[in-house]
């Protein structure tokens, strides 16, 4: 009997903490993760400097960085080879850009990309170079770019990772 009394015990009671934690955790959760952009309105060619948009505010880059490509799709490669994705972008605004981060989504991807200030109608250069150590399947990795000025655009690519090909060596037979 005491043995049904206990049981019945703990089936109430981890019911009860299953129901209880989705509140927990929604209300530490509950602030958004990403803060969107609002457009800027009332921007004319008359407008000041005090009509620019406050530091640290970060603005689509799509009206000043033309990229050539934002997804690219790369050939598979075995385990353990370096999948390398190159993304050019051109300077389509009035202003020269400055990249001030180019940062990959996870540690498997670094990243390279033009330190220099980028004119008017010229280029500038991200590559990102993926290790494929242990990242066995399909990946599909995001890099997020920005300028000093707070333009702000995510790159993406995939990366299909084989396992190696691996041949044992024939045996070999010795006459002894």
């Amino acid at each position: 009997m005491h043995k049904y009394l206990y049981l019945i015990f703990i089936f109430i009671t981890s019911g009860i903490s299953c129901i209880a934690q989705p509140t927990a955790i929604k209300a530490k959760y509950d602030k958004p993760l990403l803060r969107i952009a609002k457009p800027i309105a009332n921007v004319s060619a008359e407008s000041t400097a005090t009509d620019a948009p406050k530091r640290g505010t970060i603005i689509e880059a799509d009206l000043h960085m033309k990229f050539d490509a934002t997804d690219i799709e790369m050939k598979s490669v075995e385990e353990g080879t370096d999948a390398i994705a190159i993304y050019k972008f051109k300077n389509i605004g009035s202003e020269t850009i400055e990249l001030q981060a180019v940062t990959p989504g996870c540690g498997c991807t670094a990243s390279e990309y033009t330190k220099e200030p980028i004119k008017p109608g010229k280029y500038g250069i991200i590559k990102a170079v993926f290790h494929s150590n242990g990242r066995i399947g399909l990946n599909q990795k995001t890099i997020r770019v920005i300028s000093k000025a707070g333009y702000s655009k995510t790159i993406t690519f995939k990366c299909l990772v084989t396992k190696p090909n691996t041949t044992l060596p024939k045996p070999t037979i010795s006459n002894k």
